[in-house]
């Protein structure tokens, strides 16, 4: 056999031969994707071409570290020269404690405490005049006999009698501390007074029996206050000798209104 016929024979390549190579084609790939996949990307620097006598080729450099910082520039030399700059004289130093005083302190007006105002009295409001003013009168004269008095003819009055002396009724506030009427507040609201005159008939026990009013104050509320205030006092009653008998009395209660 010759060379010529060695070399037409195709070479065959085992089955472990192919798993072989297939496995460590498999194995190359993973690493490639696995550095494409875990390493950070790498900033690429093109640097310039350079050329050369016969042809051109471009020079790629990986960089993985930061690029380093520019250097400072280094400042000028200071231009030398002959003539040596004159001293600046010195600068006068301020003193400031000279120029500008401490500041004195505010002078405190010490101003005396005000008196206290004393508060102005207020003037006192009349309070309304509640109390009627009684004028005191003159109680009326008894008839000769008790039948007189309640306006019943007497008939023949009785001898015994006839020489006996007859004291009157005795009616008014001052002298057996009655209390006075009160102000109707509606009377009082209208702006209403006046005086009224009552006729009272004085039982033997002093009592008031009928009380009439002979003269108006042209107020009902003060008429009603005057008669009922009456109707609650007590009176010296009448007497013929010293037996106390039935009397008429007169008495005048005055509403004045407060000024």
């Amino acid at each position: 056999m010759t060379y010529l016929e060695i070399q037409s024979q195709p070479s065959h390549i085992s089955r472990p031969e192919v798993a072989l190579l297939s496995a460590i084609a498999l194995l190359l790939h993973g690493v490639l994707f696995w550095l494409l996949v875990a390493q950070p990307p790498v900033t690429e620097v093109k640097i310039p071409t350079m050329s050369t006598a016969g042809s051109e080729s471009a020079v790629m450099v990986e960089l993985s570290a930061a690029a380093p910082e520019p250097a400072q520039p280094t400042p000028p030399p200071e231009p030398t020269s002959s003539e040596e700059p004159l001293p600046e004289p010195p600068k006068p130093q301020r003193d400031e404690d000279a120029l500008t005083p401490a500041p004195k302190p505010p002078e405190v007006v010490k101003t005396p405490p005000a008196p206290p105002k004393k508060p102005a009295p207020q003037p006192v409001k009349p309070k309304p005049q509640t109390t009627a003013r009684v004028a005191r009168s003159a109680s009326q004269t008894p008839s000769a006999s008790p039948a007189a008095a309640t306006g019943k003819p007497s008939g023949n009055a009785p001898s015994a009698g006839q020489g006996q002396s007859i004291t009157p009724a005795v009616s008014g506030m001052q002298s057996l501390g009655n209390p006075p009427p009160d102000y109707p507040p509606l009377a009082l609201r209208r702006q209403q007074q006046g005086s009224v005159v009552l006729r009272i008939l004085v039982l033997e026990n002093g009592r008031a029996g009928q009380v009439t009013v002979t003269r108006s104050s042209r107020s009902e509320w003060l008429d009603q206050a005057a008669v009922k205030a009456v109707q609650q006092w007590r009176f010296i009653p009448a007497k013929r000798g010293s037996v106390a008998i039935k009397g008429y009395a007169i008495q005048t209660i005055t509403f004045t209104l407060p000024r």
